[in-house]
This record gives C-alpha cells, structure tokens and sequence, in this order.
C-alpha cells in the first residue's frame, strides 16, 4: 500500500480516510443538531466516547481472533496505522453508547439517533470511496459487481466497479436523504436503523457475488453472514421503534 508523506510525517491512504471519515461525521452531527434544536455538546460527547470504546472493543476482537498471531508479534498490538479493527463491532459499540448517553442525559434520545443518521451514513460513504483507491480499481472480476454478468471461472483480471463503489454511492444517498429531512416521515430514530439495516443486506448480497475464501468475523464463518446477521439485527430495532412509536401515539 502507497503512503502519503508530508515534511517528516507519513500517512497512509487508510489513516486520511479514517480522519476524512471522522470530521465529516462530526461536521454533520453539529449542522443537524443545531438544525433541529437539539445539545449538539451532548451529542459530540456521546460520539467522542462510542468512538473510542468502539475503537477499543473492535481491536480486542481483532486480536482475540488471531491470538496467536499477536502473541507472537506483542509490538502489533496498538498498531493501526493499516486497519485491524471491526468495523461491525465499532459501530455497534458507537450506536449503544451514543443511545445510553442521551437516555440517561433525560434527552430526546430517539430524535438524537435521527441526527446521528447522516454523520454515521457520511462517514460510511467516505471510508467506502477511500477503500476504493487504497484497496484498487481492479481485480479479480468475480470479486465484485460484474460478477452478476459473469461467473467466477473465468478468472479474468480487468476493470470492475467494486464494492466500494456501490457501499459509498449507497451511504451517500441514504446521508442525502437524512439531510434533506426526508426521514422525519419515520417515527424518530428509526432512520439509523433503516440505515443499517440497508447497507449491511446489501453488503451481505455483494459480498456473496465475490465466490472469495471465506474468512471468520467473530462467531461468524464469513463476513457474508455476520453482515447478512446484522440486518436482521438493525431490522429488529428499526421494529421495536415503529412499535414504541405506535404506543407514544396511542397514549396520547
């Protein structure tokens, strides 16, 4: 993997999607919580503290599944520079802590999961473009979405719209249409899991056009599963929020 190097310091592609991620999920949350009325103070400090638990959680899940690799290695252990982390188990841990933060705060906490809607979409959308160019424009052509137009035997190495491709234009409509509004047609909060629920089924359907050697994710025997899991998870939630929603409004 190419790096970037400014003066003395050297930064890999990884390392600036990450932080490109970051700000431009933080610039989003402020703009929609001052847009909407809400404490964009006690939002950024739920996110701050998602953000390093998560970063925490998933590195322990990285090195408990590939124990021996890090036991063999010590010094790998806080090195991020090149990824090595979770990413399903960071934001698991970022959406919890987020929403425990806001319900003990006494706040709101199903219109703050709607302002988190597009921060987490915008940052989804640019970590996909980033992979995009640190991960390459070109492969194996059953590994990604031509593969609908032709079967994996043939092997053949050309120009392909990746994954990546199709993850980041889908984050960005799904952060358009939250910023638009759009989604306050929804009971709140439900947008986030409508969101999670979208992205993880459809990287779990392109991920299985990609016929790679299946890798463990946690529990899981292939990130295909954990995804395809996933959804069903977010589609659980968004669920439980329709129904919560429906009760609120036949209480009142």
């Amino acid at each position: 993997m190419y790096s970037i190097s400014i003066g003395p310091l050297t930064l890999s592609p990884y390392s600036v999607s990450v932080a490109l991620a970051i700000g431009a999920g933080l610039a989003l949350l402020w703009w929609t919580c001052r847009r909407r009325g809400l404490d964009d103070g006690i939002a950024f400090d739920a996110v701050l503290g998602g953000l390093l638990l998560g970063v925490v959680a998933a590195r322990a899940e990285t090195i408990l599944t590939a124990l021996e690799y890090f036991l063999e290695r010590p010094s790998l252990v806080f090195c991020l520079r090149q990824g090595g982390l979770g990413a399903r188990t960071l934001l698991a841990v970022l959406v919890i802590t987020y929403a425990v933060v806001t319900i003990r705060a006494r706040l709101p906490w199903r219109s703050y999961l709607s302002a988190l809607t597009p921060a987490i979409a915008a940052a989804a959308g640019v970590l996909w473009l980033g992979a995009l160019f640190w991960g390459g424009f070109a492969g194996r052509l059953d590994s990604g979405w031509a593969a609908l137009s032709l079967p994996d035997r043939y092997g053949i190495v050309a120009p392909r719209l990746p994954l990546q491709a199709v993850m980041a234009l889908a984050n960005a409509v799904i952060a358009i249409w939250a910023m638009a509004g759009l989604e306050r047609l929804l009971p709140a909060g439900m947008s986030l899991a409508l969101w999670g629920a979208a992205t993880s089924a459809l990287a779990a359907f392109l991920g299985n056009l990609r016929h790679e050697p299946a890798a463990t994710v946690g529990p899981f025997p292939s990130p295909v599963v954990a995804d395809a899991v996933l959804a069903l998870v977010w589609v659980a939630l968004a669920l439980c929020l329709y129904s919560g929603a429906g009760h609120k409004r036949d209480a009142a």
